[in-house]
């Protein structure tokens, strides 16, 4: 080994482990008091696990009681102070372990502590995962399923990550558009083997919750278009931001109230949205490494931007993009200083105002939306770059 090679030995590995142990240790902390400090209504979380048993008993829709709410509904059953803390340790082990299976994707291993301790610094100091854990919505632990997606892709194992897809879609529904990500990558027979999956596990939850209960389906799908109308500034997706500022909304005055300038917004942005898949489309089956990972960033921020209604806590599973945009060799410079800046916006809170917005006012509360915006140009233009590795 020459002397311009980094020590590999057992000393560097110990030293590196317990660097990152104390790291995750200290984020951690500084994590528990950020999150119990950010919000003095714990009940919220009760009302989450409540409406988890319910949901799991089928008494609740959706229509089959989702693997996320059959996870939760025990933490109903407990003191709501044993509860809280039963979540926040769930939710830092899913952290964690998402930032361990991200980096097996990458390749990165225990003698860089330099990207590890990024990714924890990330994932840790990021509005959404403090959100998440207070919402209750059950996203880090789906994180984590996706970051096994990353895994299983990065080595080529499509199968396996049909299986990590039908995965999330069985705990959040919506989740069945990343689908599309298996026909980029012009893998038809994946993109079957995971609808088949899907479809055997949700007619089974189905039969325990009960076949009658079909019957629901098409009260929610006429309750759909309405779910941007009852959130306001709270839906941060493109139906959400023409809502807000073109049609009539509970959170704001809207600066063209027409609907048809509403509904060409909406056109445009998912017009936009096909036109950018496309053109990844065009790169996608010779994509590997770093290039393969920002193609499935760029379809879970496509999918965000085009739901019905996206929570805020829902941009946590953009934290892979940034592990990646920050931490990958392959970057440009540019790519990755228009990465620091999105994920800069992600680290603060933007609440909405307690009164009408007006004019220029109703562009902050919707800063999540336009950060998606921009992180969407930015992978779009580093997939396209041939000097990504």
């Amino acid at each position: 080994m020459s002397s311009l090679e980094p020590d590999l030995g057992p000393l560097t590995l110990w030293r590196n482990g317990l660097l990152l142990t104390l790291l995750a240790w200290l984020l951690t902390s500084l994590f528990y008091h950020q999150a119990f400090d950010s919000s003095p209504r714990p009940q919220a979380l009760r009302e989450a696990f409540t409406q988890a048993r319910l949901v799991a008993e089928s008494k609740s829709p959706p229509i089959y009681p989702s693997l996320d709410a059959l996870a939760m509904w025990p933490l109903d059953r407990l003191p709501l102070d044993v509860a809280i803390h039963l979540w926040f340790f769930l939710c830092v082990i899913s952290l964690l372990f998402s930032i361990g299976l991200f980096a097996l994707a990458a390749g990165i291993q225990l003698h860089d502590a330099a990207p590890l301790g990024i990714m924890m610094i990330i994932g840790f100091r990021y509005q959404p995962t403090v959100l998440d854990f207070w919402q209750g919505q059950f996203d880090l632990p789906v994180l984590a399923l996706l970051c096994a997606a990353y895994l299983t892709g990065s080595r080529d194992r499509i199968y396996w990550l049909a299986a990590c897809l039908a995965g999330a879609a069985l705990m959040k529904p919506w989740m069945i558009g990343f689908f599309i990500y298996l026909l980029i990558r012009r893998r038809p027979l994946a993109f079957i083997w995971a609808i088949i999956l899907y479809a055997s596990v949700a007619a089974a939850l189905l039969a325990k919750a009960g076949w009658h209960d079909w019957s629901r389906l098409p009260r929610m799908m006429l309750h759909l278009p309405n779910l941007d109308l009852n959130y306001g500034f709270a839906n941060q997706s493109i139906l959400g931001f023409a809502r807000v500022h073109f049609g009539p909304n509970p959170a704001a005055e809207p600066w063209v109230d027409d609907p048809i300038v509403m509904y060409s917004v909406v056109a445009a942005g998912f017009l936009a949205l096909l036109c950018g898949l496309w053109l990844a489309c065009r790169r996608a089956p010779a994509a590997r490494g770093d290039r393969a990972r920002l193609l499935f960033g760029l379809v879970v921020a496509s999918l965000l931007m085009a739901l019905p209604y996206c929570r805020a806590a829902y941009f946590v599973f953009l934290l892979p993009v940034f592990w990646t945009l920050l931490t990958a060799d392959g970057i440009t410079a540019p790519v990755r200083a228009a990465g620091v800046a999105v994920y800069a916006v992600f680290t603060q809170s933007f609440d909405a105002p307690h009164t009408l917005a007006t004019g220029w006012d109703t562009l902050l509360p919707s800063a999540f939306f336009f950060a998606n915006v921009v992180l969407w140009m930015v992978l779009l233009a580093a997939i396209r770059r041939r000097r990504i590795a």
